[in-house]
């Protein structure tokens, strides 16, 4: 019997987790796992492809790479205006500070 209630917490704890969405830290700062999905129409093709394998295979955790954080910052350019308050995520996060002040002088 105690076997069968613990079974039941972790299908509570697991419809829970589902229904708050997932979440990746990309580069640092965590984003819910729809928010990289769906920003992932607006990236060029490399970079998609690789944030689109990590969705599929459920990873945690993205490394980008300076350029690719730049990609980033591009793409946000070119989505709408609901991907503001990503911007401001990633731009509490120093590394992507550098990032988007690099994307500044290079324009």
């Amino acid at each position: 019997m105690a076997h069968r209630s613990g079974i039941r917490s972790t299908e509570h704890f697991l419809t829970t987790t589902a229904e708050r969405g997932s979440r990746m830290v990309l580069d640092g700062v965590s984003l819910d796992d729809r928010v990289v999905r769906n920003l992932t129409p607006f990236l060029e093709r490399p970079l998609a492809k690789k944030l689109e394998q990590a969705l599929f295979f459920s990873a945690r955790i993205v490394a980008l790479t300076h350029e690719e954080r730049l990609a980033v910052f591009e793409a946000l350019d070119r989505a709408p205006w609901e991907f503001e308050q990503v911007r401001e995520l990633l731009m509490a996060d120093d590394r992507w500070v550098g990032a988007a002040r690099a994307l500044q002088h290079s324009r």
